[in-house]
C-alpha cells in the first residue's frame, strides 16, 4: 500500500494545474501555469498553484489516507504588460472554474485521472483576494480547499 501521507501537496496541485489545463480556453493564452516549489522563474502572465496546508484526517492514531488541502491559485500579470481589464479577464476563467463549476470540478478532475494513488473528493471554493504591489504587479487569488484521498 502506498504511503498516505507521500506527497499530497503535490498531488493536489498537480491534480489541480492537469485540471486548469484541460479546462484552458483562448483567453488564457500566453499563461504560463506553475506549480508548489517548481524552482521555475516565474514569467508573467502567470498562475501559480499553490497546496499551503495539508491536514491528514486521523481515527484515533490511525491516518486514513483522507486530507484536508488548503490551495491558493493566484494570477500574476504585471501592468507594464497588461491591461487591468485583460488581467480581470484571466481571473475570472480561472474564478469561473474554481468558484461557479465548483461542482463538477472534482468529477473532471478524476475522470482526467493526472495523478497516481490520489482522488479527489470535493472542492470548496473559499476567499478571493487581490492586490497590486508598488512595482506594478497584479495579483489575484482564489483559495480553495480540496478533501482528498491519496491511497
Amino acid at each position: 500500500m502506498a504511503a498516505p501521507y507521500h506527497l499530497i501537496e503535490s498531488k493536489v496541485e498537480d491534480a489541480i494545474a492537469a485540471q486548469i489545463a484541460d479546462q484552458k480556453s483562448a483567453g488564457l493564452t500566453g499563461v504560463t501555469t506553475f506549480k508548489g516549489l517548481s524552482g521555475s522563474d516565474i514569467t508573467v502572465p502567470a498562475l501559480l498553484v499553490v497546496a499551503d496546508e495539508a491536514e491528514p484526517e486521523l481515527i484515533g492514531e490511525t491516518v486514513t489516507g483522507n486530507w484536508r488541502v488548503t490551495v491558493r491559485v493566484t494570477v500574476l500579470s504585471h501592468a507594464t504588460d497588461t491591461t487591468r481589464a485583460a488581467h480581470e479577464g484571466f481571473v475570472g476563467q480561472i474564478r469561473d472554474l474554481l468558484v461557479g463549476e465548483h461542482l463538477t470540478f472534482v468529477s473532471t478532475l478524476n475522470t482526467l485521472a493526472p495523478v497516481t494513488d490520489f482522488t479527489a473528493v470535493t472542492w470548496e471554493p473559499g476567499l478571493a483576494t487581490r492586490d497590486v504591489t508598488d512595482d506594478g504587479l497584479y495579483r489575484s487569488d482564489q483559495i480553495g480547499v480540496m478533501y482528498c484521498n491519496a491511497l
